[in-house]
């Protein structure tokens, strides 16, 4: 990055930049879309009227985030997302305001997908933005596959 900076500028390096996070976003997909194509072990079990897989899992925070302690008392809506998705950035301000105006009533869930991303740069973007959205950051993919995600933003309700 220094060498592009040197010659063209910070606005060069700032486009430079965004390209390379959409590319890192395809390449992404493209992995997620071979995952759920190689017959992961849930996809496609998901779909209208049928029954989430049930999962347990630490949030950023270190809260244990238990699905079925929901079931049949609270809804669940989980956003499969990434930092270096743009569209799940411009949805972030909508999650946080569900979350902030019907949190006793609908539990969020933010399930960062954990390919090319980082705690960090979550810690980064929500700090900066001033969400207090429950994260779970999936390491290995394995929420990801079973709910047969092949692209973000998706979500779950």
């Amino acid at each position: 990055m220094c060498f592009i900076k040197q010659f063209n500028g910070a606005i060069y390096e700032k486009r430079v930049l965004n390209n390379l996070q959409q590319l890192a976003g395809a390449v992404v997909l493209a992995t997620l879309a071979e995952n759920i194509q190689a017959g992961s072990p849930a996809a496609g079990d998901v779909g209208i009227g049928s029954q989430a897989p049930v999962f347990s899992a630490r949030t950023l925070e270190g809260k244990v985030f238990n699905l079925a302690d929901y079931k049949g008392n609270k809804p669940v809506y989980l956003k499969f997302w990434a930092t270096w998705c743009s569209y799940c950035k411009a949805e972030m301000p909508h999650l946080n305001s569900i979350k902030e105006r019907y949190g006793d009533d609908i539990q969020v869930v933010a399930i960062n997908v954990a390919m090319n991303d980082s705690v960090a740069n979550i810690d980064h973007f929500f700090q900066g933005q001033g969400y207090r959205i429950p994260t779970i950051f999936d390491t290995g993919g394995e929420l990801t596959k079973r709910y047969g995600v092949v692209g973000t933003p998706s979500c779950i309700n």
